[in-house]
């Protein structure tokens, strides 16, 4: 018991991954930080040793890139540590690779990010997807380089994502040159155009507990989705929902009326709030003569995101 601990016993808890003695991970390819030239990085990922150990885990599933915007020459950026703030300056390596791709224009630019956008097209696995975070100065450039790439129908999205407005100093003028940028923007391309996403969720902004009940006719037009529900049938447009699942969710608002006397967001919870609703509403006498048809929305606080989006912020904004 008093014999002192061995050498081995002494040793700081054993980390994560297998190191060199320069810390250098000797394994493994996730959770790498890697400094270096973002062709030669891409290239040796997917030619390299790692690519099929990269393949066997099942492949990259997102790449997200925030290539230069085109915005000068100062690069330096505010770091706030504590209650000090510090002023970082871009070292020579950045000023040079910032400088050699703006220094001959925007076509070199495209030059150089349409052969990185190949190779990380190819490193994604056939579920995966890309996020290219831009602003106005390159975004429908790099548009139709990405379209040309990835295929026009493999473009998800258009992104916008809103900037931080730290301080605007046109207040000062009687006129201005143009609006203040309060945006900038992701393009969200996948790889394979069948790849399909569970949806996101955010805060709505007004709730109704109640629920509410919304026209049940869509602008889209198939034909095989018009039928005859309640006396209603459309020459245009179409029904939301299949016949059979429209008419189950007429049978169940027949049910609650005939043997409930509560409202109908308790009878949804006490039926395993599951239950589909329609009905014939004469509130609106608009599609046809006998009224309109409708499907109820239960209660609900959140709703699926789209593609503006307000909870997080770019970067601060152009003090002009």
């Amino acid at each position: 018991m008093d014999e002192p601990r061995s050498e081995a016993d002494t040793r700081l808890q054993p980390s994560l991954f297998d190191v060199d003695s320069r810390g250098r991970q000797l394994k493994g390819w996730t959770n790498k930080l890697i400094w270096g030239d973002n062709k030669l990085i891409l290239s040796s990922l997917k030619n390299g040793p790692l690519r099929e150990e990269i393949e066997a885990q099942g492949g990259i599933k997102l790449i997200y890139i925030d290539p230069p915007f085109d915005v000068g020459a100062d690069f330096s950026m505010d770091i706030e540590i504590g209650g000090d703030t510090f002023t970082k300056r871009a070292n020579i390596l950045e000023e040079i690779a910032y400088r050699d791709t703006w220094g001959k224009g925007a076509d070199s630019f495209i030059s150089m990010i349409y052969e990185q956008l190949v190779l990380m097209r190819d490193l994604l696995a056939e579920d995966g997807s890309i996020y290219v975070h831009l602003d106005y100065r390159v975004d429908s450039l790099i548009r139709l380089a990405m379209d040309e790439i990835f295929g026009p129908i493999n473009f998800r999205n258009s992104i916008i994502v809103q900037r931080r407005i730290t301080k605007n100093l046109q207040r000062q003028f009687e006129t201005i040159q143009a609006l203040n940028c309060g945006n900038d923007t992701i393009f969200w391309y996948t790889k394979n155009h069948g790849t399909r996403f569970k949806p996101m969720y955010v805060p709505m902004e007004t709730t109704k507990p109640k629920g509410y009940w919304h026209h049940f006719w869509s602008n889209a037009d198939r034909p095989t989705m018009r039928y005859e529900l309640l006396g209603v049938t459309h020459t245009r447009g179409q029904w939301k929902w299949s016949e059979e699942r429209a008419q189950r969710a007429i049978q169940n608002y027949q049910e609650y009326l005939e043997h409930s006397d509560v409202d109908l967001v308790e009878y949804w919870n006490t039926t395993g709030e599951a239950l589909e609703f329609i009905r014939l509403s004469d509130r609106f006498i608009r599609l046809s003569d006998r009224g309109k048809v409708e499907n109820w929305y239960p209660p609900a606080d959140k709703r699926i995101a789209d593609t503006i989006w307000t909870d997080i912020h770019a970067y601060e904004n152009e003090k002009v």
